[in-house]
């Protein structure tokens, strides 16, 4: 096998496809309340207010995004505050399978992606189980999940919402001068045993922004093992638009749904537990797209007269902190579960 560094293509304008995911709206950006639990069949008020599957969403393509049921199906969330920033959140699926490269497709029962929320405020689309939300003030805040179709429609289960809320409370990480995080420095690389590459994707999406999906060989992502020691062969990714570093990713999908028109470039590194890049030969291991964005994701009115940010209203795994340099994060610092 050998090194993937370089390899560009340039996508055509007006190519729909169902590929990855983080970010489009395709709910209420004011959502209703519901408990901070699993879902249950009466939803009542409490005084965060979190995302309803009942609401009648905006609609970006031409599928209904009307509630669809499937019976059985429920979801579950796991919440852990970040060593260096933000929280890792795990989505726990029962009766449901992420489908990234279905996305704007028809509706097939059990399949579709996430929609995340904090505080009330709708982040963005997943297609993967682990996702890091960045750009947390320390405090308490509210994570809600809610589980949808290929065509954005909420799932219901006995005609009760599929969501779950949970609350967290993130720590200050600043110092005793005021910088955050708690970044130490790491190597430049940390040479791959073995052979290991990647190869990257990125289609325009039916909505806004752009698909972006990564396929890896002699590497495997363990999103539970971030800023833990190294060990050979696993970690998670990096992704860069443009030259500037916007997230990090634990699993081969995202969608990056706040892309301006015209074309972007695309690079994905491979990163070790402790955040640094895994080289072969003494060569990042990395890979580079370009994609031609038809829909950009500028803020537009709802069906409830809503001005908003398709599903820009946080940092879905945006962890660059203001430099398009590699993270440097925090090795091994304690973690806070909620």
């Amino acid at each position: 096998m050998l090194l993937q560094r370089k390899s560009r293509a340039l996508l055509s304008v007006g190519v729909i496809s169902a590929v990855a995911a983080i970010a489009v709206a395709c709910g209420s950006d004011e959502p209703a309340a519901v408990p901070t639990s699993t879902p249950v069949p009466e939803p009542t008020a409490t005084p965060s207010p979190q995302p309803t599957a009942t609401t009648e969403p905006h609609d970006h393509t031409s599928h209904h995004h009307g509630p669809v049921e499937s019976s059985g199906m429920s979801v579950d969330i796991n919440l852990e505050v970040d060593a260096a920033s933000g929280v890792n959140l795990e989505i726990v699926p029962t009766g449901f399978e992420f489908t990234p490269r279905n996305v704007n497709l028809d509706h097939i029962d059990g399949e579709g992606h996430a929609h995340v929320y904090v505080n009330g405020v709708k982040l963005g689309r997943v297609y993967d189980r682990w996702v890091h939300i960045d750009g947390l003030e320390p405090g308490d805040h509210n994570i809600a999940v809610t589980l949808n179709a290929n065509t954005h429609a909420d799932y219901t289960s006995g005609g009760a919402p599929v969501i779950v809320s949970k609350t967290v409370t993130v720590p200050d990480h600043s110092d005793a001068n005021g910088h955050g995080h708690g970044h130490s420095g790491h190597a430049d690389g940390v040479e791959a045993e073995g052979p290991m590459s990647v190869q990257v994707s990125a289609e325009p999406d039916a909505a806004s922004g752009a698909n972006v999906f990564i396929t890896v060989d002699g590497f495997k992502f363990t999103p539970e093992n971030v800023n833990e020691d190294h060990v050979d062969g696993e970690g998670h990714a990096h992704i860069y638009v443009d030259g500037k570093k916007v997230g990090r990713l634990y699993g081969s999908s995202v969608h990056l749904g706040d892309l301006s028109e015209g074309e972007h470039e695309i690079r994905v590194t491979l990163n070790s537990n402790t955040h640094a890049d895994y080289t072969v030969d003494g060569q990042v291991v990395e890979a580079v797209t370009t994609v031609n964005v038809e829909k950009g994701g500028e803020p537009k009115q709802d069906s409830h007269g809503h001005d908003h940010h398709d599903d820009d209203h946080g940092h879905m795994s945006d962890d660059s902190h203001g430099d398009d340099e590699k993270m440097q994060e925090s090795h091994g610092g304690d973690a806070h579960g909620s």
